[in-house]
């Protein structure tokens, strides 16, 4: 398990080959891929919560974290990006989907991880409360 890239990255081969058959052929893979990380790692309150090997960045120091900053963020982009290839497709009830969970998912990101006063993006800890150790992972919800 690692951090879920494969639509962005499907995004992108469809962007360089314009092969909509590939679309066609991988979106359904990508919807089953998502759906089973949700019925692993997704918590009641909307986040997930995955080991910290899942991020790739296990030699962060993250405190008492519970839920990573980054890989919710990257689930976020994950959404957006398999609604953006529903659109590729003209499937309108998969892209309204995925687009709803990836508003969804960054509303809470931005309300729980988010801090103004530091203008930064935390981890947060089994209570919803932010973890305050900077680390490079805040920088990647600033850019999605």
């Amino acid at each position: 398990m690692g951090i879920p890239l494969f639509a962005w990255a499907e995004h992108n081969i469809y962007h360089k080959s314009g092969n909509k058959k590939r679309v066609k052929d991988v979106l359904p893979i990508l919807c089953k891929y998502s759906a089973w990380i949700d019925s692993v790692f997704k918590k009641p309150n909307g986040l997930y919560r995955t080991p910290s090997s899942a991020t790739g960045m296990g030699n962060l120091p993250r405190g008492d974290a519970y839920y990573a900053m980054d890989f919710n963020t990257m689930m976020a982009i994950n959404m957006l990006y398999i609604s953006a290839m529903a659109d590729i497709l003209n499937d309108k009830e998969t892209s309204f989907q995925y687009k709803r969970q990836y508003f969804s998912l960054k509303t809470r990101i931005n309300s729980l991880m988010y801090n103004a006063e530091d203008g930064f993006y935390y981890d947060i800890n089994r209570s919803e409360k932010q973890v305050p150790v900077k680390t490079i992972t805040g920088f990647l919800a600033a850019s999605g």
